[in-house]
């Protein structure tokens, strides 16, 4: 042909009556890839090679030029790198063509020509096998769920990809990798804002917000949501400079485990339909004692980092869910151990709003409120509200009036009382030794048999400024429960006689 040739005779893929036929396709498609049209339409290859194949009984060699199933297939990394630098260089410059109304070239290392020419598409363009870098690993994660990954997280995937193909000892396929990916960094595999299904995670986020809050004249973020770890639910409230500072801050106060964030990047999501925002966050568990930096990222004493991955259409809550991500890679076989859900605040907000001073001795049972307020959702404000509500006289539950006299030539004194229980008036009489002894005594009528535990009694604070007594009351009743009462008053026997009441109460459940 370069001698002047304007006729060539040939068989297609050369499978003529011998050897030495030129191969018409290889020959066609040469030319066509150096711009020369050879009149020949082979934009549906397959179905020439499923014919050809089929009147000749001749497979056609996975390595042709052309129509092989492997042309335009890359396993080694350095080729898969190029050609995934080639992709990313190519959109740029066609958007650019596009913008200034030029033609669109293709120009690609390793391919000449568009696969699309011949009816071809790019899934099987990079394939992994254990000759494979990160390049192309990325490359398919990119394609398959229009994700760019970062490269130190290219770094990180691509150890965990080759783990799986020196397991399987093959070729392992796109849908195989982008399940590894979702799987190992806890992404939804179908997401569904309605169901929330996802791959299977130790920890998660249920429902979250994030709240501007003023603390000290400062402006600070607040995180509240619920967190699931080993099928425990709890809430979730911190304070932070920023948003991942406030979750964390929220994880270290409930779980007593403190993470930092090393390094972060965000990226859009790559598919056109999506609004999501990707984020990377590199997290590591710190033993630090020392405070976190304003932003949430610290370089403490850490130890373990690993990378973890969120999308969500807002870049604080896509941070956040990245962070849940590597907390999940972090944890590994630990088990995760919840404290008690906002016992300090809400023994805070008792002292200072109610005027409470809870003895240690009550403790656990307010820890019980909290634990409740949490599997409901509650508020430290909204829990001590209900633990005041159960424990402090109320309108259906409360001591009227009382009197008591002594006994004449005995020890003992004699108790008469009108209470309201359940919201009915009655009539409680008694004798015993004191006043919390006669009333006891005289519900053990209508109850069943009560008893003393536990009494103490503190002045109130903060808003009444000492000017009350808040007594504190626990009772036992035969094959029931211990419970508490408290009880307020200016007159401490009052007040103390109003705690055993509310305490029978509780022990009764009500009455």
């Amino acid at each position: 042909m370069l001698a002047g040739a304007d006729r060539v005779e040939g068989c297609l893929f050369g499978n003529g009556e011998r050897c030495g036929n030129v191969d018409l396709v290889t020959l066609a498609l040469n030319l066509y890839t150096q711009g020369v049209p050879c009149g020949l339409d082979f934009s549906d290859i397959q179905s020439t090679i499923d014919v050809v194949a089929h009147c000749t009984s001749l497979p056609v060699h996975p390595r042709h030029p052309y129509a092989g199933e492997l042309v335009f297939t890359a396993f080694s990394g350095s080729h898969q790198d190029a050609i995934k630098k080639g992709f990313e260089a190519q959109a740029v410059r066609h958007a650019r063509c596009a913008q200034e109304g030029r033609p669109l070239k293709w120009e690609m290392p390793y391919l000449p020509l568009d696969p699309a020419d011949l009816g071809r598409t790019y899934e099987a363009v990079i394939r992994v096998n254990s000759q494979s870098g990160k390049g192309g690993i990325a490359y398919i994660v990119r394609e398959h769920l229009h994700i760019d990954l970062p490269r130190p997280v290219q770094q990180e995937f691509y150890c965990v990809v080759q783990r799986q193909v020196d397991r399987a000892a093959r070729e392992i396929t796109a849908e195989e990798i982008t399940a590894t990916f979702a799987a190992y960094y806890h992404l939804p595999e179908k997401p569904d804002p309605e169901c929330g299904e996802a791959h299977p995670a130790r920890v998660y986020l249920g429902k979250f917000a994030i709240v501007q809050t003023v603390r000290d004249g400062k402006a600070m973020t607040g995180f509240q949501g619920r967190m699931t770890a080993d099928g425990n639910s709890f809430a979730l409230r911190g304070e932070g400079a920023g948003p991942l500072a406030a979750f964390l801050s929220a994880v270290e106060g409930r779980t007593r485990l403190r993470f930092s964030a090393v390094e972060t990047h965000e990226r859009a999501s790559l598919d056109p339909a999506s609004c999501d925002v990707v984020s990377f966050v590199l997290l590591a568990e710190t033993h630090s004692t020392s405070a976190s930096s304003s932003s949430g990222v610290a370089n403490g004493d850490a130890h373990a980092p690993a990378w973890g991955v969120g999308l969500d259409p807002d870049p604080a809550r896509s941070q956040i869910l990245a962070a849940v991500s590597a907390i999940n890679k972090q944890l590994g076989g630990r088990p995760v151990s919840v404290v008690s859900g906002d016992t300090k605040e809400v023994l805070r907000i008792l002292n200072d709003d109610y005027s409470l001073p809870v003895p240690q001795s009550m403790h656990d049972t307010l820890a019980e409120a909290c634990s409740a307020g949490d599997i409901e959702g509650l508020s430290p404000a909204q829990v001590a509200a209900r633990f005041v509500a159960r424990f402090c006289p109320s309108a259906t539950t409360s001591l009227e009036s009382f009197s008591v006299t002594r006994v004449p030539k005995a020890p003992a004194l004699h108790f008469q009382a009108t209470v309201v229980l359940n919201g009915a008036e009655k009539q409680v009489g008694g004798t015993g030794d004191d006043a919390v002894a006669c009333l006891l005594s005289g519900l053990s009528n209508l109850i069943g048999h009560v008893s003393p535990r536990d009494i103490q009694v503190r002045p109130r604070l903060g808003a009444a400024k000492g000017s009350q007594h808040a007594a504190f009351v626990k009772v036992e009743a035969v094959g029931q429960e211990e419970a508490w009462g408290v009880g307020l008053d200016d007159d401490l026997t009052t007040a103390t006689l109003q705690a055993a009441l509310i305490a029978a109460a509780n022990c009764k459940g009500k009455l």
